[in-house]
């Protein structure tokens, strides 16, 4: 006895019945059953397809909101006793100088204590990947000025809780060293660039702004001479002070920095 069904288009696992007994099915083919009608001749029952039940919606909680007390734990800032919903950003010292006086000040000094603040954060960006100063990761991480947090543990609560929020703007992750665990950066120098068309202050505030150039691994002479880790060391930084600049060699320069913004060096 033999029975045959042909569908077109489609893989099917037939079973036939016959005598109550059924023949092996296999395993993930459609399932079509033969038997005798109740009048004798061959019926054709399709098995009703399974049920597909759809994955269940899982809602994630929104991020904990940051807020001041967060920054504060983080080394980011200290409070302001007179103005406490304010924070004070915790800055190498003449980038906090600067911030406070310079309005204050002449343009020569602002211009001086600019590129002594460039060059306090260029040499912090040249630390990172050092096993006895884990706590001095570099520096990707920068307040409202664009000055760089100075606490490592600020740089590393930025690369972490604190990224994408608004206490915490991003040089980008090629400005943080990947064996300090702060960015992409597979060797220093890294890619931290200083200031351009920084404004004048106070009453020269509608003068023409100037920018920043920095040379990494050297200390310098203002602009005649500098002594570098690596002789044909190039300048960092949107203006170019250092072209005529001459340059001797010098290995225990690693880690320092020298910067010029406007018509003063560091």
């Amino acid at each position: 006895e033999c029975a045959c069904v042909c569908v077109a288009g489609e893989v099917m696992d037939i079973t036939i019945v016959s005598g109550g007994e059924e023949s092996t099915e296999s395993e993930g083919m459609e399932k079509i059953t033969i038997g005798e009608s109740e009048s004798g001749g061959m019926e054709v029952q399709k098995a009703p397809e399974p049920m597909i039940m759809a994955p269940p919606v899982i809602t994630l909680p929104p991020p904990p909101r940051m807020d001041i007390d967060d920054a504060v734990g983080a080394g980011l800032c200290v409070k302001n006793g007179a103005y406490p919903h304010e924070c004070k950003s915790l800055l190498n010292i003449r980038c906090a100088d600067w911030r406070d006086s310079a309005h204050t000040w002449a343009p020569t000094k602002q211009q001086g204590y600019y590129a002594s603040c460039m060059a306090q954060d260029c040499e912090q960006s040249l630390e990172g990947g050092e096993s006895n100063h884990p706590d001095l990761p570099g520096c990707r991480f920068l307040d409202g000025n664009g000055f760089c947090y100075a606490y490592g543990t600020a740089q590393m609560w930025c690369a972490g809780r604190g990224i994408d929020t608004p206490w915490c703007s991003d040089g980008g992750a090629s400005w943080g060293l990947a064996a300090a665990g702060l960015g992409t950066a597979a060797e220093k120098p890294t890619d931290w660039t200083p200031h351009a068309d920084v404004k004048f202050r106070g009453q020269w505030s509608d003068d023409a702004p100037y920018s920043c150039s920095c040379m990494k691994d050297c200390t310098c002479n203002k602009v005649k001479q500098c002594w570098c880790v690596d002789e044909d060391q190039k300048e960092t930084g949107p203006a170019s002070y250092y072209v005529d600049t001459k340059r001797s060699r010098s290995s225990s320069k690693s880690g320092t920095c020298a910067c010029t913004c406007g018509t003063q060096s560091s």
